[in-house]
């Protein structure tokens, strides 16, 4: 996980790091290093911009901003863009890492939607290191916004909660689930369109000229926002994943907070909300961030049976996100 060095809103932390010289001697001095080689990080810089920032680090990579200015030719120049380093490090684990970056880079590149954040390119800079060129987001990403703010207004949490669904049901009708959607991966424009990033644990459920849906046997995403058929030896629908940590973020969003760590038995309040469900109740957290409408869909979509959780399309067409009215920069991206 990266460990980000930009407040919300964009504003820059007193501890940023600015400069591609202090990124280079900190990445020198990390176990197994993370060299690049000049010529090679020189054709990165030469299409997409130098490098003028650092916007965060962390165990397998870092991402910087660069700032394309002049020309003419594509992609797009006099825009910001955010370059995300691979690191394939020394440990075998880590070398499986590289291999999947790789594996799940088409599924980016392909997507096009306004709340899916753009990829660009993937291309090597030294030493077995890679690069991937993507949309820049100058607001940061939803996390830091409720941290900054502990929590957010019900029209703004409803304005990113119906991006996050019309998002996730593009990639949906593109047979692709996330797997992996938390406030940390839902990055923001500075006009607040709300962006999916980070598809390291996506999965295509459907393969083309085929009808049924393959199903999933492995547990990813982080703890909070997994649902809890993923701790079953059992195989399940990954779309219905999305919709449970859909759910999860709106609370967050509205509460300040997740409901639990874990959705096992071994979490005390995981366990009471099975309680509340078994006796017929609405989760209370539930109903202090919700009106009817939106308490009743939040209910349905942190079902226990994924089969009884709606779908995004149906989310959509619900009367609470049929009366969401989202502003003009979730409307144009």
């Amino acid at each position: 996980m990266l460990r980000w060095l930009r407040c919300a809103g964009g504003r820059e932390c007193s501890n940023g790091v600015r400069l591609l010289q202090e990124w280079k001697q900190w990445a020198e001095s990390c176990p197994g290093g993370w060299p690049v080689e000049s010529d090679k990080l020189a054709m990165v810089t030469q299409k997409y911009g130098q490098i003028e920032e650092i916007i965060g680090i962390g165990s397998h990579g870092a991402v910087l901003m660069s700032h394309k200015t002049g020309g003419t030719c594509k992609p797009q120049p006099n825009r910001c863009y955010a370059l995300k380093i691979f690191s394939q490090g020394q440990e075998p684990m880590q070398y499986d890492h590289r291999r999947r970056v790789i594996a799940k880079f088409p599924i980016g590149y392909f997507l096009h939607h306004p709340h899916i954040i753009k990829t660009f390119d993937l291309l090597p800079v030294g030493y077995g290191n890679l690069c991937a060129c993507m949309e820049y987001c100058s607001g940061g990403d939803l996390h830091s916004l409720i941290v900054a703010s502990r929590q957010l207004l019900p029209e703004e949490s409803d304005c990113f909660f119906k991006q996050l669904v019309c998002g996730v049901l593009y990639l949906h009708k593109m047979h692709i689930a996330h797997r992996d959607l938390k406030p940390e991966n839902l990055l923001l424009t500075d006009r607040g369109c709300l962006k999916i990033s980070d598809f390291g644990n996506a999965e295509c459920f459907r393969i083309p000229r085929e009808d049924r849906v393959h199903m999933s046997s492995r547990r990813r995403g982080s703890a909070p926002y997994i649902s809890p058929e993923q701790y079953l030896e059992e195989p399940f629908d990954p779309r219905k994943t999305d919709i449970w940590a859909a759910a999860i973020v709106y609370i967050a969003m509205r509460a300040g907070r997740n409901p639990w760590n874990s959705a096992t038995d071994r979490d005390e309040c995981f366990r009471d909300y099975l309680e509340e469900r078994r006796v017929g109740k609405y989760n209370f957290l539930i109903r202090e961030i919700s009106h009817e409408h939106s308490c009743e869909l939040l209910h349905s979509m942190l079902s226990i049976d994924a089969a009884h959780r709606p779908g995004a399309s149906e989310l959509l067409s619900s009367q609470w996100l049929q009366e969401i009215r989202c502003c003009q920069a979730a409307r144009s991206g």
